[in-house]
């Protein structure tokens, strides 16, 4: 018998024990009144003694249908008690056995599980081992990525420094030019030289924009690389 179905009986066989003893009470009240009754009409015959010892009686039979009633109101409370109470008992029984069921299926499980686990932290070993070669193959591209950019910087600087003697070249074309033109208006004879040298002068540039194109091309291909 399980824990809820002792205390409901165990309080029904409080109460009965109770109202046994309030039933002798009574019954020996019930006996002593109506003996006493008895004994006055005997001896004086008085009335009032009479019809007191009757009254008694009568409001001792009502509280006996009183008593009695009350406990069948009680016991009946406590079969629907010892009702619910076996109810409870077997739903958990009922639960009790679902859950031996489920242990059962799960420990079944739990070794296929276990099984699983192992074959991660064997592919978990392996991806740490990964990630290290990874971050290894990192710092070398970072440290290539830094030459890169020193690299990168000083053709940078050459670019700045060929721009530097370009419009220099520049310069001296434009003022040769000016020259040419000057020594053309002074003196016929030098046109002749004049053009010449105008075309050297527009070959030189040509050179040097050139020479200009393919240098960019070079540090523009040495950064793309």
């Amino acid at each position: 018998m399980s824990v809820t179905m002792i205390e409901p009986a165990l309080d029904a066989d409080r109460h009965a024990e109770n109202v046994r003893k309030r039933m002798e009470v009574l019954s020996v009240r019930f006996r002593g009144a109506a003996g006493g009754s008895d004994a006055e009409s005997d001896e004086g015959g008085a009335n009032s003694e009479r019809e007191f010892g009757v009254t008694r009686i009568c409001e001792m039979q009502r509280e006996m249908i009183e008593l009695k009633q009350k406990i069948a109101d009680d016991s009946q409370q406590w079969q629907r008690e010892k009702q619910k109470s076996m109810d409870t008992e077997r739903a958990l029984e009922a639960k009790v056995a679902s859950l031996a069921a489920y242990l059962k299926r799960f420990e079944g499980e739990a070794f296929w599980v276990t099984m699983e686990l192992d074959l991660w932290k064997e592919e978990v070993f392996d991806s740490d081992r990964l990630v290290d070669e990874l971050k290894a193959e990192i710092g070398r591209q970072s440290l290539e990525l830094k030459d890169s950019a020193q690299v990168t910087e000083r053709l940078r600087r050459e670019l700045e420094a060929t721009k530097e003697e370009v419009n220099g070249v520049k310069g001296l074309l434009q003022e040769s030019c000016a020259l040419a033109m000057r020594l053309s208006m002074s003196n016929e004879a030098l046109v002749t030289k004049n053009h010449q040298l105008e075309q050297m002068t527009i070959h030189s540039y040509e050179a040097v924009e050139r020479y200009t194109t393919q240098l960019l091309g070079t540090l523009f291909n040495s950064i793309a690389h």
